[in-house]
């Protein structure tokens, strides 16, 4: 008596491997296309390892976002407004000095009429110069006052700078970790999406084989469509600590790359 089922056996498990090697090689084609838009987004990052060990260390990107962020460029010109108006405020008494020359012709009497009571003392001919001072009260008394509140407003900039500066730190801190954990995150929604995926095409080639049913089919469907959503998210995340590190430091990441 003869028995097919030995040569019909082999025959089952070709074809079961040969679906499964077009599932696979599918999954490859779209977890590349996957990467490469994330690559293309991180521009040039190998996201298969941490991206801060891509990265100069942390102090070092400090010391550039000292120099390039909003926060502190915004702070420094306040910094500098105010310098520059300490420095006005030592001279502002000199806007009530008025210097002045004139010539006039004539004889050599004295002028008895004029608009100023200082005409009275002038020669109607020649060159005439000098300064006509006219300090209020408020100036000559308060002017040290003025002085020193100038001083103290800059004072206070420099202070707040370095209160920015701290911010500026600790913002920095946490941004950093999170970008850290997100890209770990990521890849491990990656992998449940892989392995969600060939489940899914493996339990298509044994359901039309009879070896599954279709509620099971569309029960790892729905697994598959979870991982799939939890991957985008975890890869939007991803890219949101990227773009929001970058943005707090005031260049792009890939200038802080390790040569």
């Amino acid at each position: 008596m003869k028995i097919s089922l030995p040569f019909a056996y082999p025959v089952w498990i070709g074809l079961l491997f040969l679906s499964l090697g077009n599932s696979l090689t599918l999954f490859a084609q779209q977890t590349k296309a996957k990467s490469e838009i994330v690559v293309n987004d991180t521009a040039y990052f190998d996201l298969n390892r941490d991206i801060t060990e891509q990265l100069i260390p942390f102090e070092e990107i400090y010391q550039i976002a000292l120099q390039y962020s909003p926060m502190m460029k915004v702070q420094g010109a306040m910094a500098n407004s105010k310098l520059e108006a300490f420095r006005y405020s030592k001279v502002v008494a000199l806007d009530n000095i008025y210097p002045y020359v004139n010539y006039a012709q004539g004889s050599q009497t004295l002028l008895a009429t004029g608009s100023n009571p200082t005409d009275a003392f002038q020669l109607s001919n020649g060159t005439r110069w000098g300064f006509n001072v006219q300090v209020p009260l408020s100036t000559l008394f308060g002017r040290h006052n003025l002085v020193q509140q100038a001083k103290a407003e800059y004072q206070v900039t420099q202070h707040q700078k370095s209160v920015v500066a701290l911010s500026l730190k600790r913002e920095l801190i946490h941004i950093y970790q999170d970008l850290l954990v997100a890209q770990r995150v990521m890849n491990a929604r990656l992998r449940d999406e892989q392995v969600a995926l060939t489940t899914y095409r493996v339990t298509e080639v044994e359901l039309q084989q009879g070896k599954a049913q279709p509620a099971q089919l569309s029960q790892i469907s729905t697994i598959y469509t979870q991982a799939k959503s939890y991957a985008e998210r975890a890869r939007g995340d991803f890219m949101i600590n990227y773009y929001d590190l970058e943005a707090l430091i005031g260049t792009p990441l890939r200038t802080l790359m390790v040569k």
